[in-house]
């Protein structure tokens, strides 16, 4: 509830912003929700008060890895060229603005085969990604 207040402590440039509930994105790891429901869910006779809000459910961040630790880690490189990563990951909550994926275009390219009396078909489509770091975000970590 703290986002839909105006404040500038959501955001990265320190803009004054508010995002209402319907405008708010919860990210969470699915480690975080079963090791929720496994240990809050079963020692807990009102499970009204545990339970997480509504939340979009993802397996890993960036990739499986090799172990289960992997899969709260994220790790990305600037346009300085400089290695950063976090781990313990649990979940994201986000302004519908602050990030998003813009699809355009999608195509579809074919090739027949004589030789085999076959068609391939390569679907392709041109993306866009935008973060716009004046919204509100808040990464939950594991500390």
């Amino acid at each position: 509830k703290l986002l839909t207040k105006y404040s500038s402590l959501y955001n990265m440039n320190g803009e004054h912003n508010h995002t209402p509930l319907e405008m708010q994105h919860l990210v969470l790891l699915s480690e975080f929700i079963e090791n929720c429901s496994t240990y809050l869910d079963s020692n807990t006779f009102h499970d009204e008060f545990v339970k997480l809000p509504y939340a979009t459910e993802i397996p890993y961040w960036q990739g499986t890895g090799t172990a289960l630790a992997d899969t709260r880690k994220i790790v990305i490189k600037t346009s300085a060229g400089h290695n950063v990563s976090q781990d313990n990951v649990l979940g994201v909550l986000f302004d519908h603005d602050a990030l998003g994926i813009f699809e355009d275009k999608p195509t579809t390219r074919t090739k027949y085969i004589n030789s085999a009396e076959f068609t391939n078909w390569w679907f392709k489509q041109k993306v866009a990604f935008f973060n716009d770091t004046n919204e509100n975000f808040i990464v939950f970590l594991l500390v």
